[in-house]
C-alpha cells in the first residue's frame, strides 16, 4: 500500500484508491464506512475531505461515504485538480500575475485535462 505524504504520485493513487472503491460501491447503491477505506491511505479520512471539498465524495448522515455523482462523470483531472501539489488554474488565488507565466501555465492546464480527460468509470473497468 502506498502511504499519503510520500510524493504526489502516491497521494494521487491514494485518491484513486479510495474513489474507485466508492464506485464499486455506488455500483451497488452502497456507501462505505471509512474503517473499509483504511486499505487505500492510513490517512484515508483526510484525503476523503479534500475530495469533498472537490465535490466528488459525500458523506452521508450515517458516516458513510459515496461518490457525489455518477463514476462516468468524475475524470482523472478533477482527481489532479483534487491534489497538494499541482499548477494553479486561472480561477485561483495562486494564479500568477505575469501575462508570460499565465500562457503557460494555461497551455500545460489545457494539455493536461486533455491528458487527464479519461472518467474514473474508464479506469475502473481496467482496474
Amino acid at each position: 500500500m502506498v502511504r499519503h505524504g510520500e510524493n504526489t504520485s502516491a497521494e494521487l493513487e491514494n485518491m484513486l484508491c479510495l474513489l474507485l472503491q466508492l464506485a464499486r460501491a455506488q455500483e451497488k447503491g452502497e456507501a462505505v464506512p471509512l474503517r473499509k477505506l483504511l486499505h487505500c491511505s492510513s490517512d484515508a479520512e483526510h484525503l476523503l475531505i479534500r475530495l469533498r471539498e472537490r465535490h466528488l465524495v459525500e458523506c452521508n448522515e450515517k458516516g458513510r461515504w459515496l461518490l457525489a455523482r455518477d463514476s462516468h462523470d468524475v475524470t482523472l483531472y478533477e482527481l489532479y485538480l483534487a491534489a497538494d501539489h499541482r499548477l494553479p488554474v486561472s480561477s485561483e488565488p495562486a494564479w500568477p500575475s505575469n501575462p508570460a507565466l499565465q500562457s503557460l501555465y494555461q497551455k500545460v492546464d489545457t494539455s493536461i485535462a486533455e491528458i487527464l480527460g479519461d472518467s474514473l468509470q474508464s479506469l475502473k473497468k481496467s482496474a
